[in-house]
């Protein structure tokens, strides 16, 4: 989608995007292990996923029939979001060496203004497991 962003940016006049213009929202997570991770921060994923399929299942049975091939294909991609795909595709979950190689193949592939790092992303990871893993991601990427 940033490529789509880029064009769309220069072809309304606004030239090539700048570092600075790019912010990327991830979901994040870091814990000393892998096991660690997946325990804690699994459940609160697994949450959102239903969460976002839930409320769009409601909206594609109000929808027009028409509007609902489209709406199909978004509904199947929430249902997907699983442990794995936030880990390799959509955010940043792992120990602290696959978080720092992890931002850095966001960098070179995105090279981000701004990354903003949810860490309870779902809203069901304990305080104190967000906290930690803030205090962590801090530690090892500065």
């Amino acid at each position: 989608m940033l490529e789509i962003y880029r064009n769309a940016r220069r072809e309304a006049g606004h030239g090539e995007a700048a570092t600075e213009h790019v912010t990327l929202l991830m979901p994040t997570y870091v814990a000393p292990t892998l096991q660690q991770v997946r325990d804690e921060f699994e459940p609160s994923i697994r949450h959102s996923s239903k969460l976002a399929a839930s409320l769009l299942q409601i909206v594609l049975e109000k929808a027009p029939e028409a509007e609902r091939k489209n709406l199909l294909p978004r509904l199947e991609h929430l249902r997907s979001i699983d442990f794995e795909k936030i880990r390799t595709t959509m955010g940043v979950a792992g120990t602290p060496a696959e978080i720092r190689d992890r931002f850095g193949e966001i960098e070179r592939e995105f090279n981000p203004g701004r990354v903003i790092a949810w860490f309870n992303y779902g809203g069901l990871v304990s305080h104190s497991n967000v906290t930690q893993s803030m205090s962590l991601f801090a530690k090892t990427l500065w």
